[in-house]
């Protein structure tokens, strides 16, 4: 069962120049990108920075409009989880309300949390942290809340924008293991955006490679690793080390 369908999106943007920022062009970053995504399945998006895969994302998630094309969603239960966890919490806030923040609206502060003590435990961290704020927290523990953040609606589909690229190797591998086992347990879709292949090999049941806004290469991320047929995709496997374990 399709839960997303992005047909034929084509995006640019406006090169602006001079003192008074007149537009004098525009630069393509999505040109003609179709892509199916089916319930309960991690899909992976890589590339190199520049190739158009986080402008996809946005675009799913409804913060961009495409210039032509249309995207397809069988729900509205959608959650993003950023790169950088140091950006992505307010530094202001405790733990708890941050967890909390998309709940309390629509449940009692009992319950409210109630559910936030789960979350925690999900995220394996002690219960203790939601009394804290995020500087007191190491990069792979934010990142922990920042999922249990995107957690906490109950969603259906997750846009994973290169949720582990800012983090140390060790702890990049703990939170791809929790990320699969989140997605085991609750059944939820992930589009996976990464510019590392081993990080994709490793999450996702199918893979797209991006290049200057458009899909080279498509199908089980065990094929595009193993028999890589565009030579983009060649040189980016060329370039990494094999260290994330196999399926």
């Amino acid at each position: 069962m399709m839960i997303a369908r992005c047909i034929d999106i084509k995006k640019s943007f406006p090169v602006k120049r001079g003192y008074l920022q007149e537009e004098r062009g525009r630069v393509t970053a999505i040109d003609g990108v179709s892509l199916h995504i089916e319930k309960g399945s991690s899909f992976g998006l890589v590339g190199e920075s520049g190739s158009g895969k986080t402008t996809i994302g946005k675009i799913i998630l409804g913060a961009l409009k495409p210039d032509s094309g249309s995207v397809e969603l069988k729900t509205d239960k959608l959650q993003v989880i950023f790169q950088d966890p140091y950006n992505s919490l307010d530094p202001k806030m405790k733990i708890f309300d941050i967890l909390a923040e998309g709940l309390i609206i629509k449940a009692q502060y009992a319950e409210a949390r109630r559910k936030v003590e789960d979350i925690t435990d999900l995220i394996m961290l002690p219960r203790s942290a939601l009394d804290k704020y995020p500087h007191q927290f190491s990069g792979g523990e934010r990142q922990r809340i920042a999922i249990g953040r995107a957690l906490a609606t109950e969603p259906e589909f997750i846009v994973c924008d290169e949720p582990v690229s800012s983090l140390d190797v060790t702890i990049q591998l703990q939170i791809l293991k929790l990320l699969k086992d989140i997605r085991k347990k609750f059944n939820i879709t992930y589009l996976f955006i990464s510019h590392d292949l081993r990080v994709v090999r490793f999450m996702c049941d199918r893979v797209a490679v991006m290049k200057d806004g458009k899909i080279v290469e498509e199908g089980s991320s065990l094929d595009v690793y193993s028999h890589p047929a565009h030579p983009y995709t060649k040189l980016l496997l060329s370039s990494i080390l094999d260290i994330y374990p196999k399926k």
